[in-house]
């Protein structure tokens, strides 16, 4: 793991106020404009205001970046609490501003444990489905490869979540021990 990882402190999440959005350089399976929905739904329902912070990658194609916008944009302004960063450098510290991260089953995934924040991970592809950290960590909910049939179970996944801050406080506490680990080395 990076030695910026390693410089933050481990984060102690007691509820979900901000989420990050993020699915590497190019995103090729769309997940990230695949799960916005999900999120301002999520948003309406449960009456909280979450901060979710989208990261565009440096490899987005422009139509990609495009359609996204065009997305959050056409949310209605008091149900609208996305914010898109293009080109993170210090993507460290925008992991750590949040208590949740929502990606694809990669580097990410230790990144953010490594940080004591609990991942909901979606495959981008059957190379990603290899990765087994992710299968044993109790701090991520694995959801398997991305696929349009798994959106009511995201949906719950993170209802779940939202709603229960003890459970994200069990996750945090995984996260944190096998965080321990991923910065001695162990994963």
């Amino acid at each position: 793991i990076k030695d910026m990882f390693r410089n933050l402190p481990i984060k102690k999440i007691t509820k979900v106020e901000n989420i990050l959005v993020t699915f590497g350089g190019t995103d090729p399976s769309n997940i990230t404009e695949f799960i916005i929905p999900i999120l301002q739904e999520l948003y309406t329902k449960l009456n909280r205001k979450i901060k979710i912070t989208v990261v565009i990658g440096p490899g987005y194609q422009k139509s990609k970046i495009e359609h996204i916008i065009t997305s959050i944009n056409n949310i209605p302004k008091e149900e609208n609490n996305f914010i898109i960063k293009k080109y993170i450098r210090e993507m460290a510290l925008e992991m750590f501003e949040n208590d949740l991260v929502i990606s694809s089953n990669g580097r990410t995934v230790y990144e953010s444990t490594s940080l004591g924040i609990p991942v909901l991970s979606i495959a981008q592809n059957e190379r990603e489905e290899l990765h087994l950290f992710s299968h044993f960590s109790s701090s991520v909910i694995y959801m398997g490869r991305h696929s349009d049939e798994k959106k009511s179970n995201i949906y719950e996944e993170l209802r779940k979540l939202l709603q229960n801050e003890e459970l994200i406080q069990i996750k945090n506490k995984e996260a944190i021990i096998f965080g321990k680990d991923i910065r001695n080395g162990i994963f």
